[in-house]
């Protein structure tokens, strides 16, 4: 098939696009609102300190700020442990979720030459995601000192319970639904146009009958 032909097909049939990717968008907007639970988001942030200098009121140097900022990757790293899952389980007591599930509803992240962590966590329960991310703060504290022997984290802000839902979810769910609808317009308005057998130009004409074209009678509206 001709890509021209193809993209006249496309053109034509535009309308077949825009119906189905607003039908995607609207139909993924719609399971994701009835089928999955509002969850809700907590964070907290933390601090790394240089222990000694904070006893003696110093400022921390040039050289402290680099080595933060390289712990931090380490104990993002930290976050997403088994000590760090198991220490939280025990400690939230009646929550329990497989390890799998902790470490994807959790979040780890460092700010651009920052040596700040932020911690972030999603649940069905406002309450419950503020004390999961508490717990993980926690947990992450005391596995740091198991590991490293350091005692150098200093929570920034505590987490509170949110009062509205996330959205970010739920704005995927719609992007991906608009992209399943045009996916599939495209796929439709390919196997019509394969099966179509009809000559659109001048072009397809003199190459289905090995004749060059002489003349063209246009189209006329009988009044």
């Amino acid at each position: 098939m001709e890509l021209q032909r193809l993209v006249n097909g496309f053109i034509r049939k535009a309308w077949l696009i825009a119906v189905l990717m607003v039908l995607g968008g609207v139909v993924s907007f719609y399971l994701s609102y009835s089928n999955k639970p509002s969850m809700y988001s907590s964070e907290m942030s933390m601090y790394i300190v240089n222990p000694d200098k904070k006893l003696l009121g110093e400022a921390p140097a040039n050289a402290d700020l680099q080595v933060n900022r390289q712990l931090l990757n380490d104990y993002i790293q930290i976050v997403y442990s088994r000590k760090v899952y198991e220490y939280a389980i025990r400690e939230m007591g009646g929550i329990n979720i497989s390890e799998s599930t902790f470490n994807s509803i959790i979040g780890a992240d460092v700010g651009k030459e920052s040596s700040i962590i932020r911690l972030s966590a999603e649940w069905t329960d406002p309450d419950t995601a503020a004390t999961i991310v508490e717990v993980t703060g926690r947990a992450l504290r005391n596995a740091v000192k198991d590991i490293i022997n350091m005692d150098n984290l200093e929570v920034i802000d505590e987490p509170t319970p949110s009062n509205s839902p996330t959205t970010a979810s739920k704005s995927k769910s719609l992007i991906v639904g608009v992209l399943a609808g045009l996916i599939l317009a495209l796929g439709i308005i390919y196997i019509l146009e394969l099966l179509d057998n009809k000559l659109r130009s001048v072009n397809e004409i003199e190459k289905a009958l090995g004749l060059s074209v002489v003349g063209i009678i246009p189209e006329t509206k009988l009044r």
